[in-house]
Parts: structure tokens; C-alpha cells; sequence
């Protein structure tokens, strides 16, 4: 039997109503792989195309996490999945669009499987995500994560 791997995925989900889409959200899981498959396949089946490597989240880094995203998902006007904001302002810096996936990295930089404690670390820092919604009036609602980002002024 193979062993599984543990990645986390944060998926954009479509609402709709009468075929019509309403308001998107985002549901974090646990996404499992097969670690004897190459890891880059299941990264870009997840995101739903090629990948990118994302690294602006300190408290992530520090433990050998990464994020990987849709390099393409802003060309293809995917749905908003996490907002990084100025933590002192709150002025959006970016926004991530499509699914993330969340790994594990070691020092020769080859993507691996979440640990049990990155899982756990994980959705308790996703938990502690602000939740925000975009849109108004009659636009599509985009229910997603917010993380506030400490900027370097200096």
C-alpha cells in the first residue's frame, strides 16, 4: 500500500441560483496524494492549471510551509481565494484568485507532504484568518480569507 500524502487546499467554491452565479466562498480541506507520484501534477490538477510558488506569509515560512497558486488564475478572472493587506493600514496589497495549496519544503527546496503538526499549525492559522466579503450592489459576492501583512516602510 502507498503511502498518502497530506497537502491542504483551499478551494473556491461557486454559488448559484437559477444557473446564475450568486457569490463565491472558500472551504479549506485536506487534500491527499500517493507520495510515491510526482508531487508537480497533483499541485497543478489542484489549482486547476500551471503552478506558482507564493512565499509572503512569515509565520508559514519560518516553518517550511509554502503556498502554491494558479499562475495564471488573475488572466483567467478566477474568484478571490485570500486578500494580503497592509496589517497597519488594511490597504489590499494583492489578491490570490483561484485555489491555494499548501505544502511542505526542505532545504533543497523539493515540495513534501504536511507533517501531522503542519496540518494541525495550518487550519489553526487559517482560523484565525479575517473574513471579508467584496462586491456590492448586484456584482457577485466573494466571501474570502484576509491575512494582514507587516510591510517594511524602511
Amino acid at each position: 500500500m502507498t503511502a498518502k500524502g497530506k497537502f491542504i487546499k483551499l478551494t473556491v467554491l461557486p454559488c448559484m441560483i437559477d444557473d446564475q452565479l450568486k457569490f463565491t466562498t472558500v472551504l479549506p480541506s485536506l487534500l491527499e496524494y500517493d507520495q510515491d507520484q510526482d508531487t508537480l501534477p497533483v499541485l497543478q490538477k489542484a489549482v486547476e492549471g500551471y503552478i506558482d510558488h507564493m512565499s509572503w506569509v512569515p509565520e508559514l515560512n519560518d516553518r517550511h510551509i509554502d503556498m502554491w497558486i494558479n499562475d495564471e488564475g488573475k488572466l483567467e478572472n478566477k474568484s478571490p481565494c485570500l486578500i494580503y493587506k497592509n496589517a497597519d493600514t488594511g490597504e489590499i496589497i494583492d489578491i490570490v484568485v483561484g485555489n491555494i495549496v499548501i505544502s511542505r519544503y526542505n532545504d533543497q527546496g523539493e515540495t513534501l507532504s504536511l507533517t501531522d503538526d503542519d496540518v494541525e499549525y495550518v487550519f489553526k492559522w487559517i482560523s484565525r484568518l479575517e473574513i471579508v466579503v467584496l462586491g456590492s450592489g448586484n456584482d457577485v459576492r466573494h466571501c474570502c480569507f484576509a491575512y494582514g501583512l507587516k510591510v517594511d516602510r524602511g
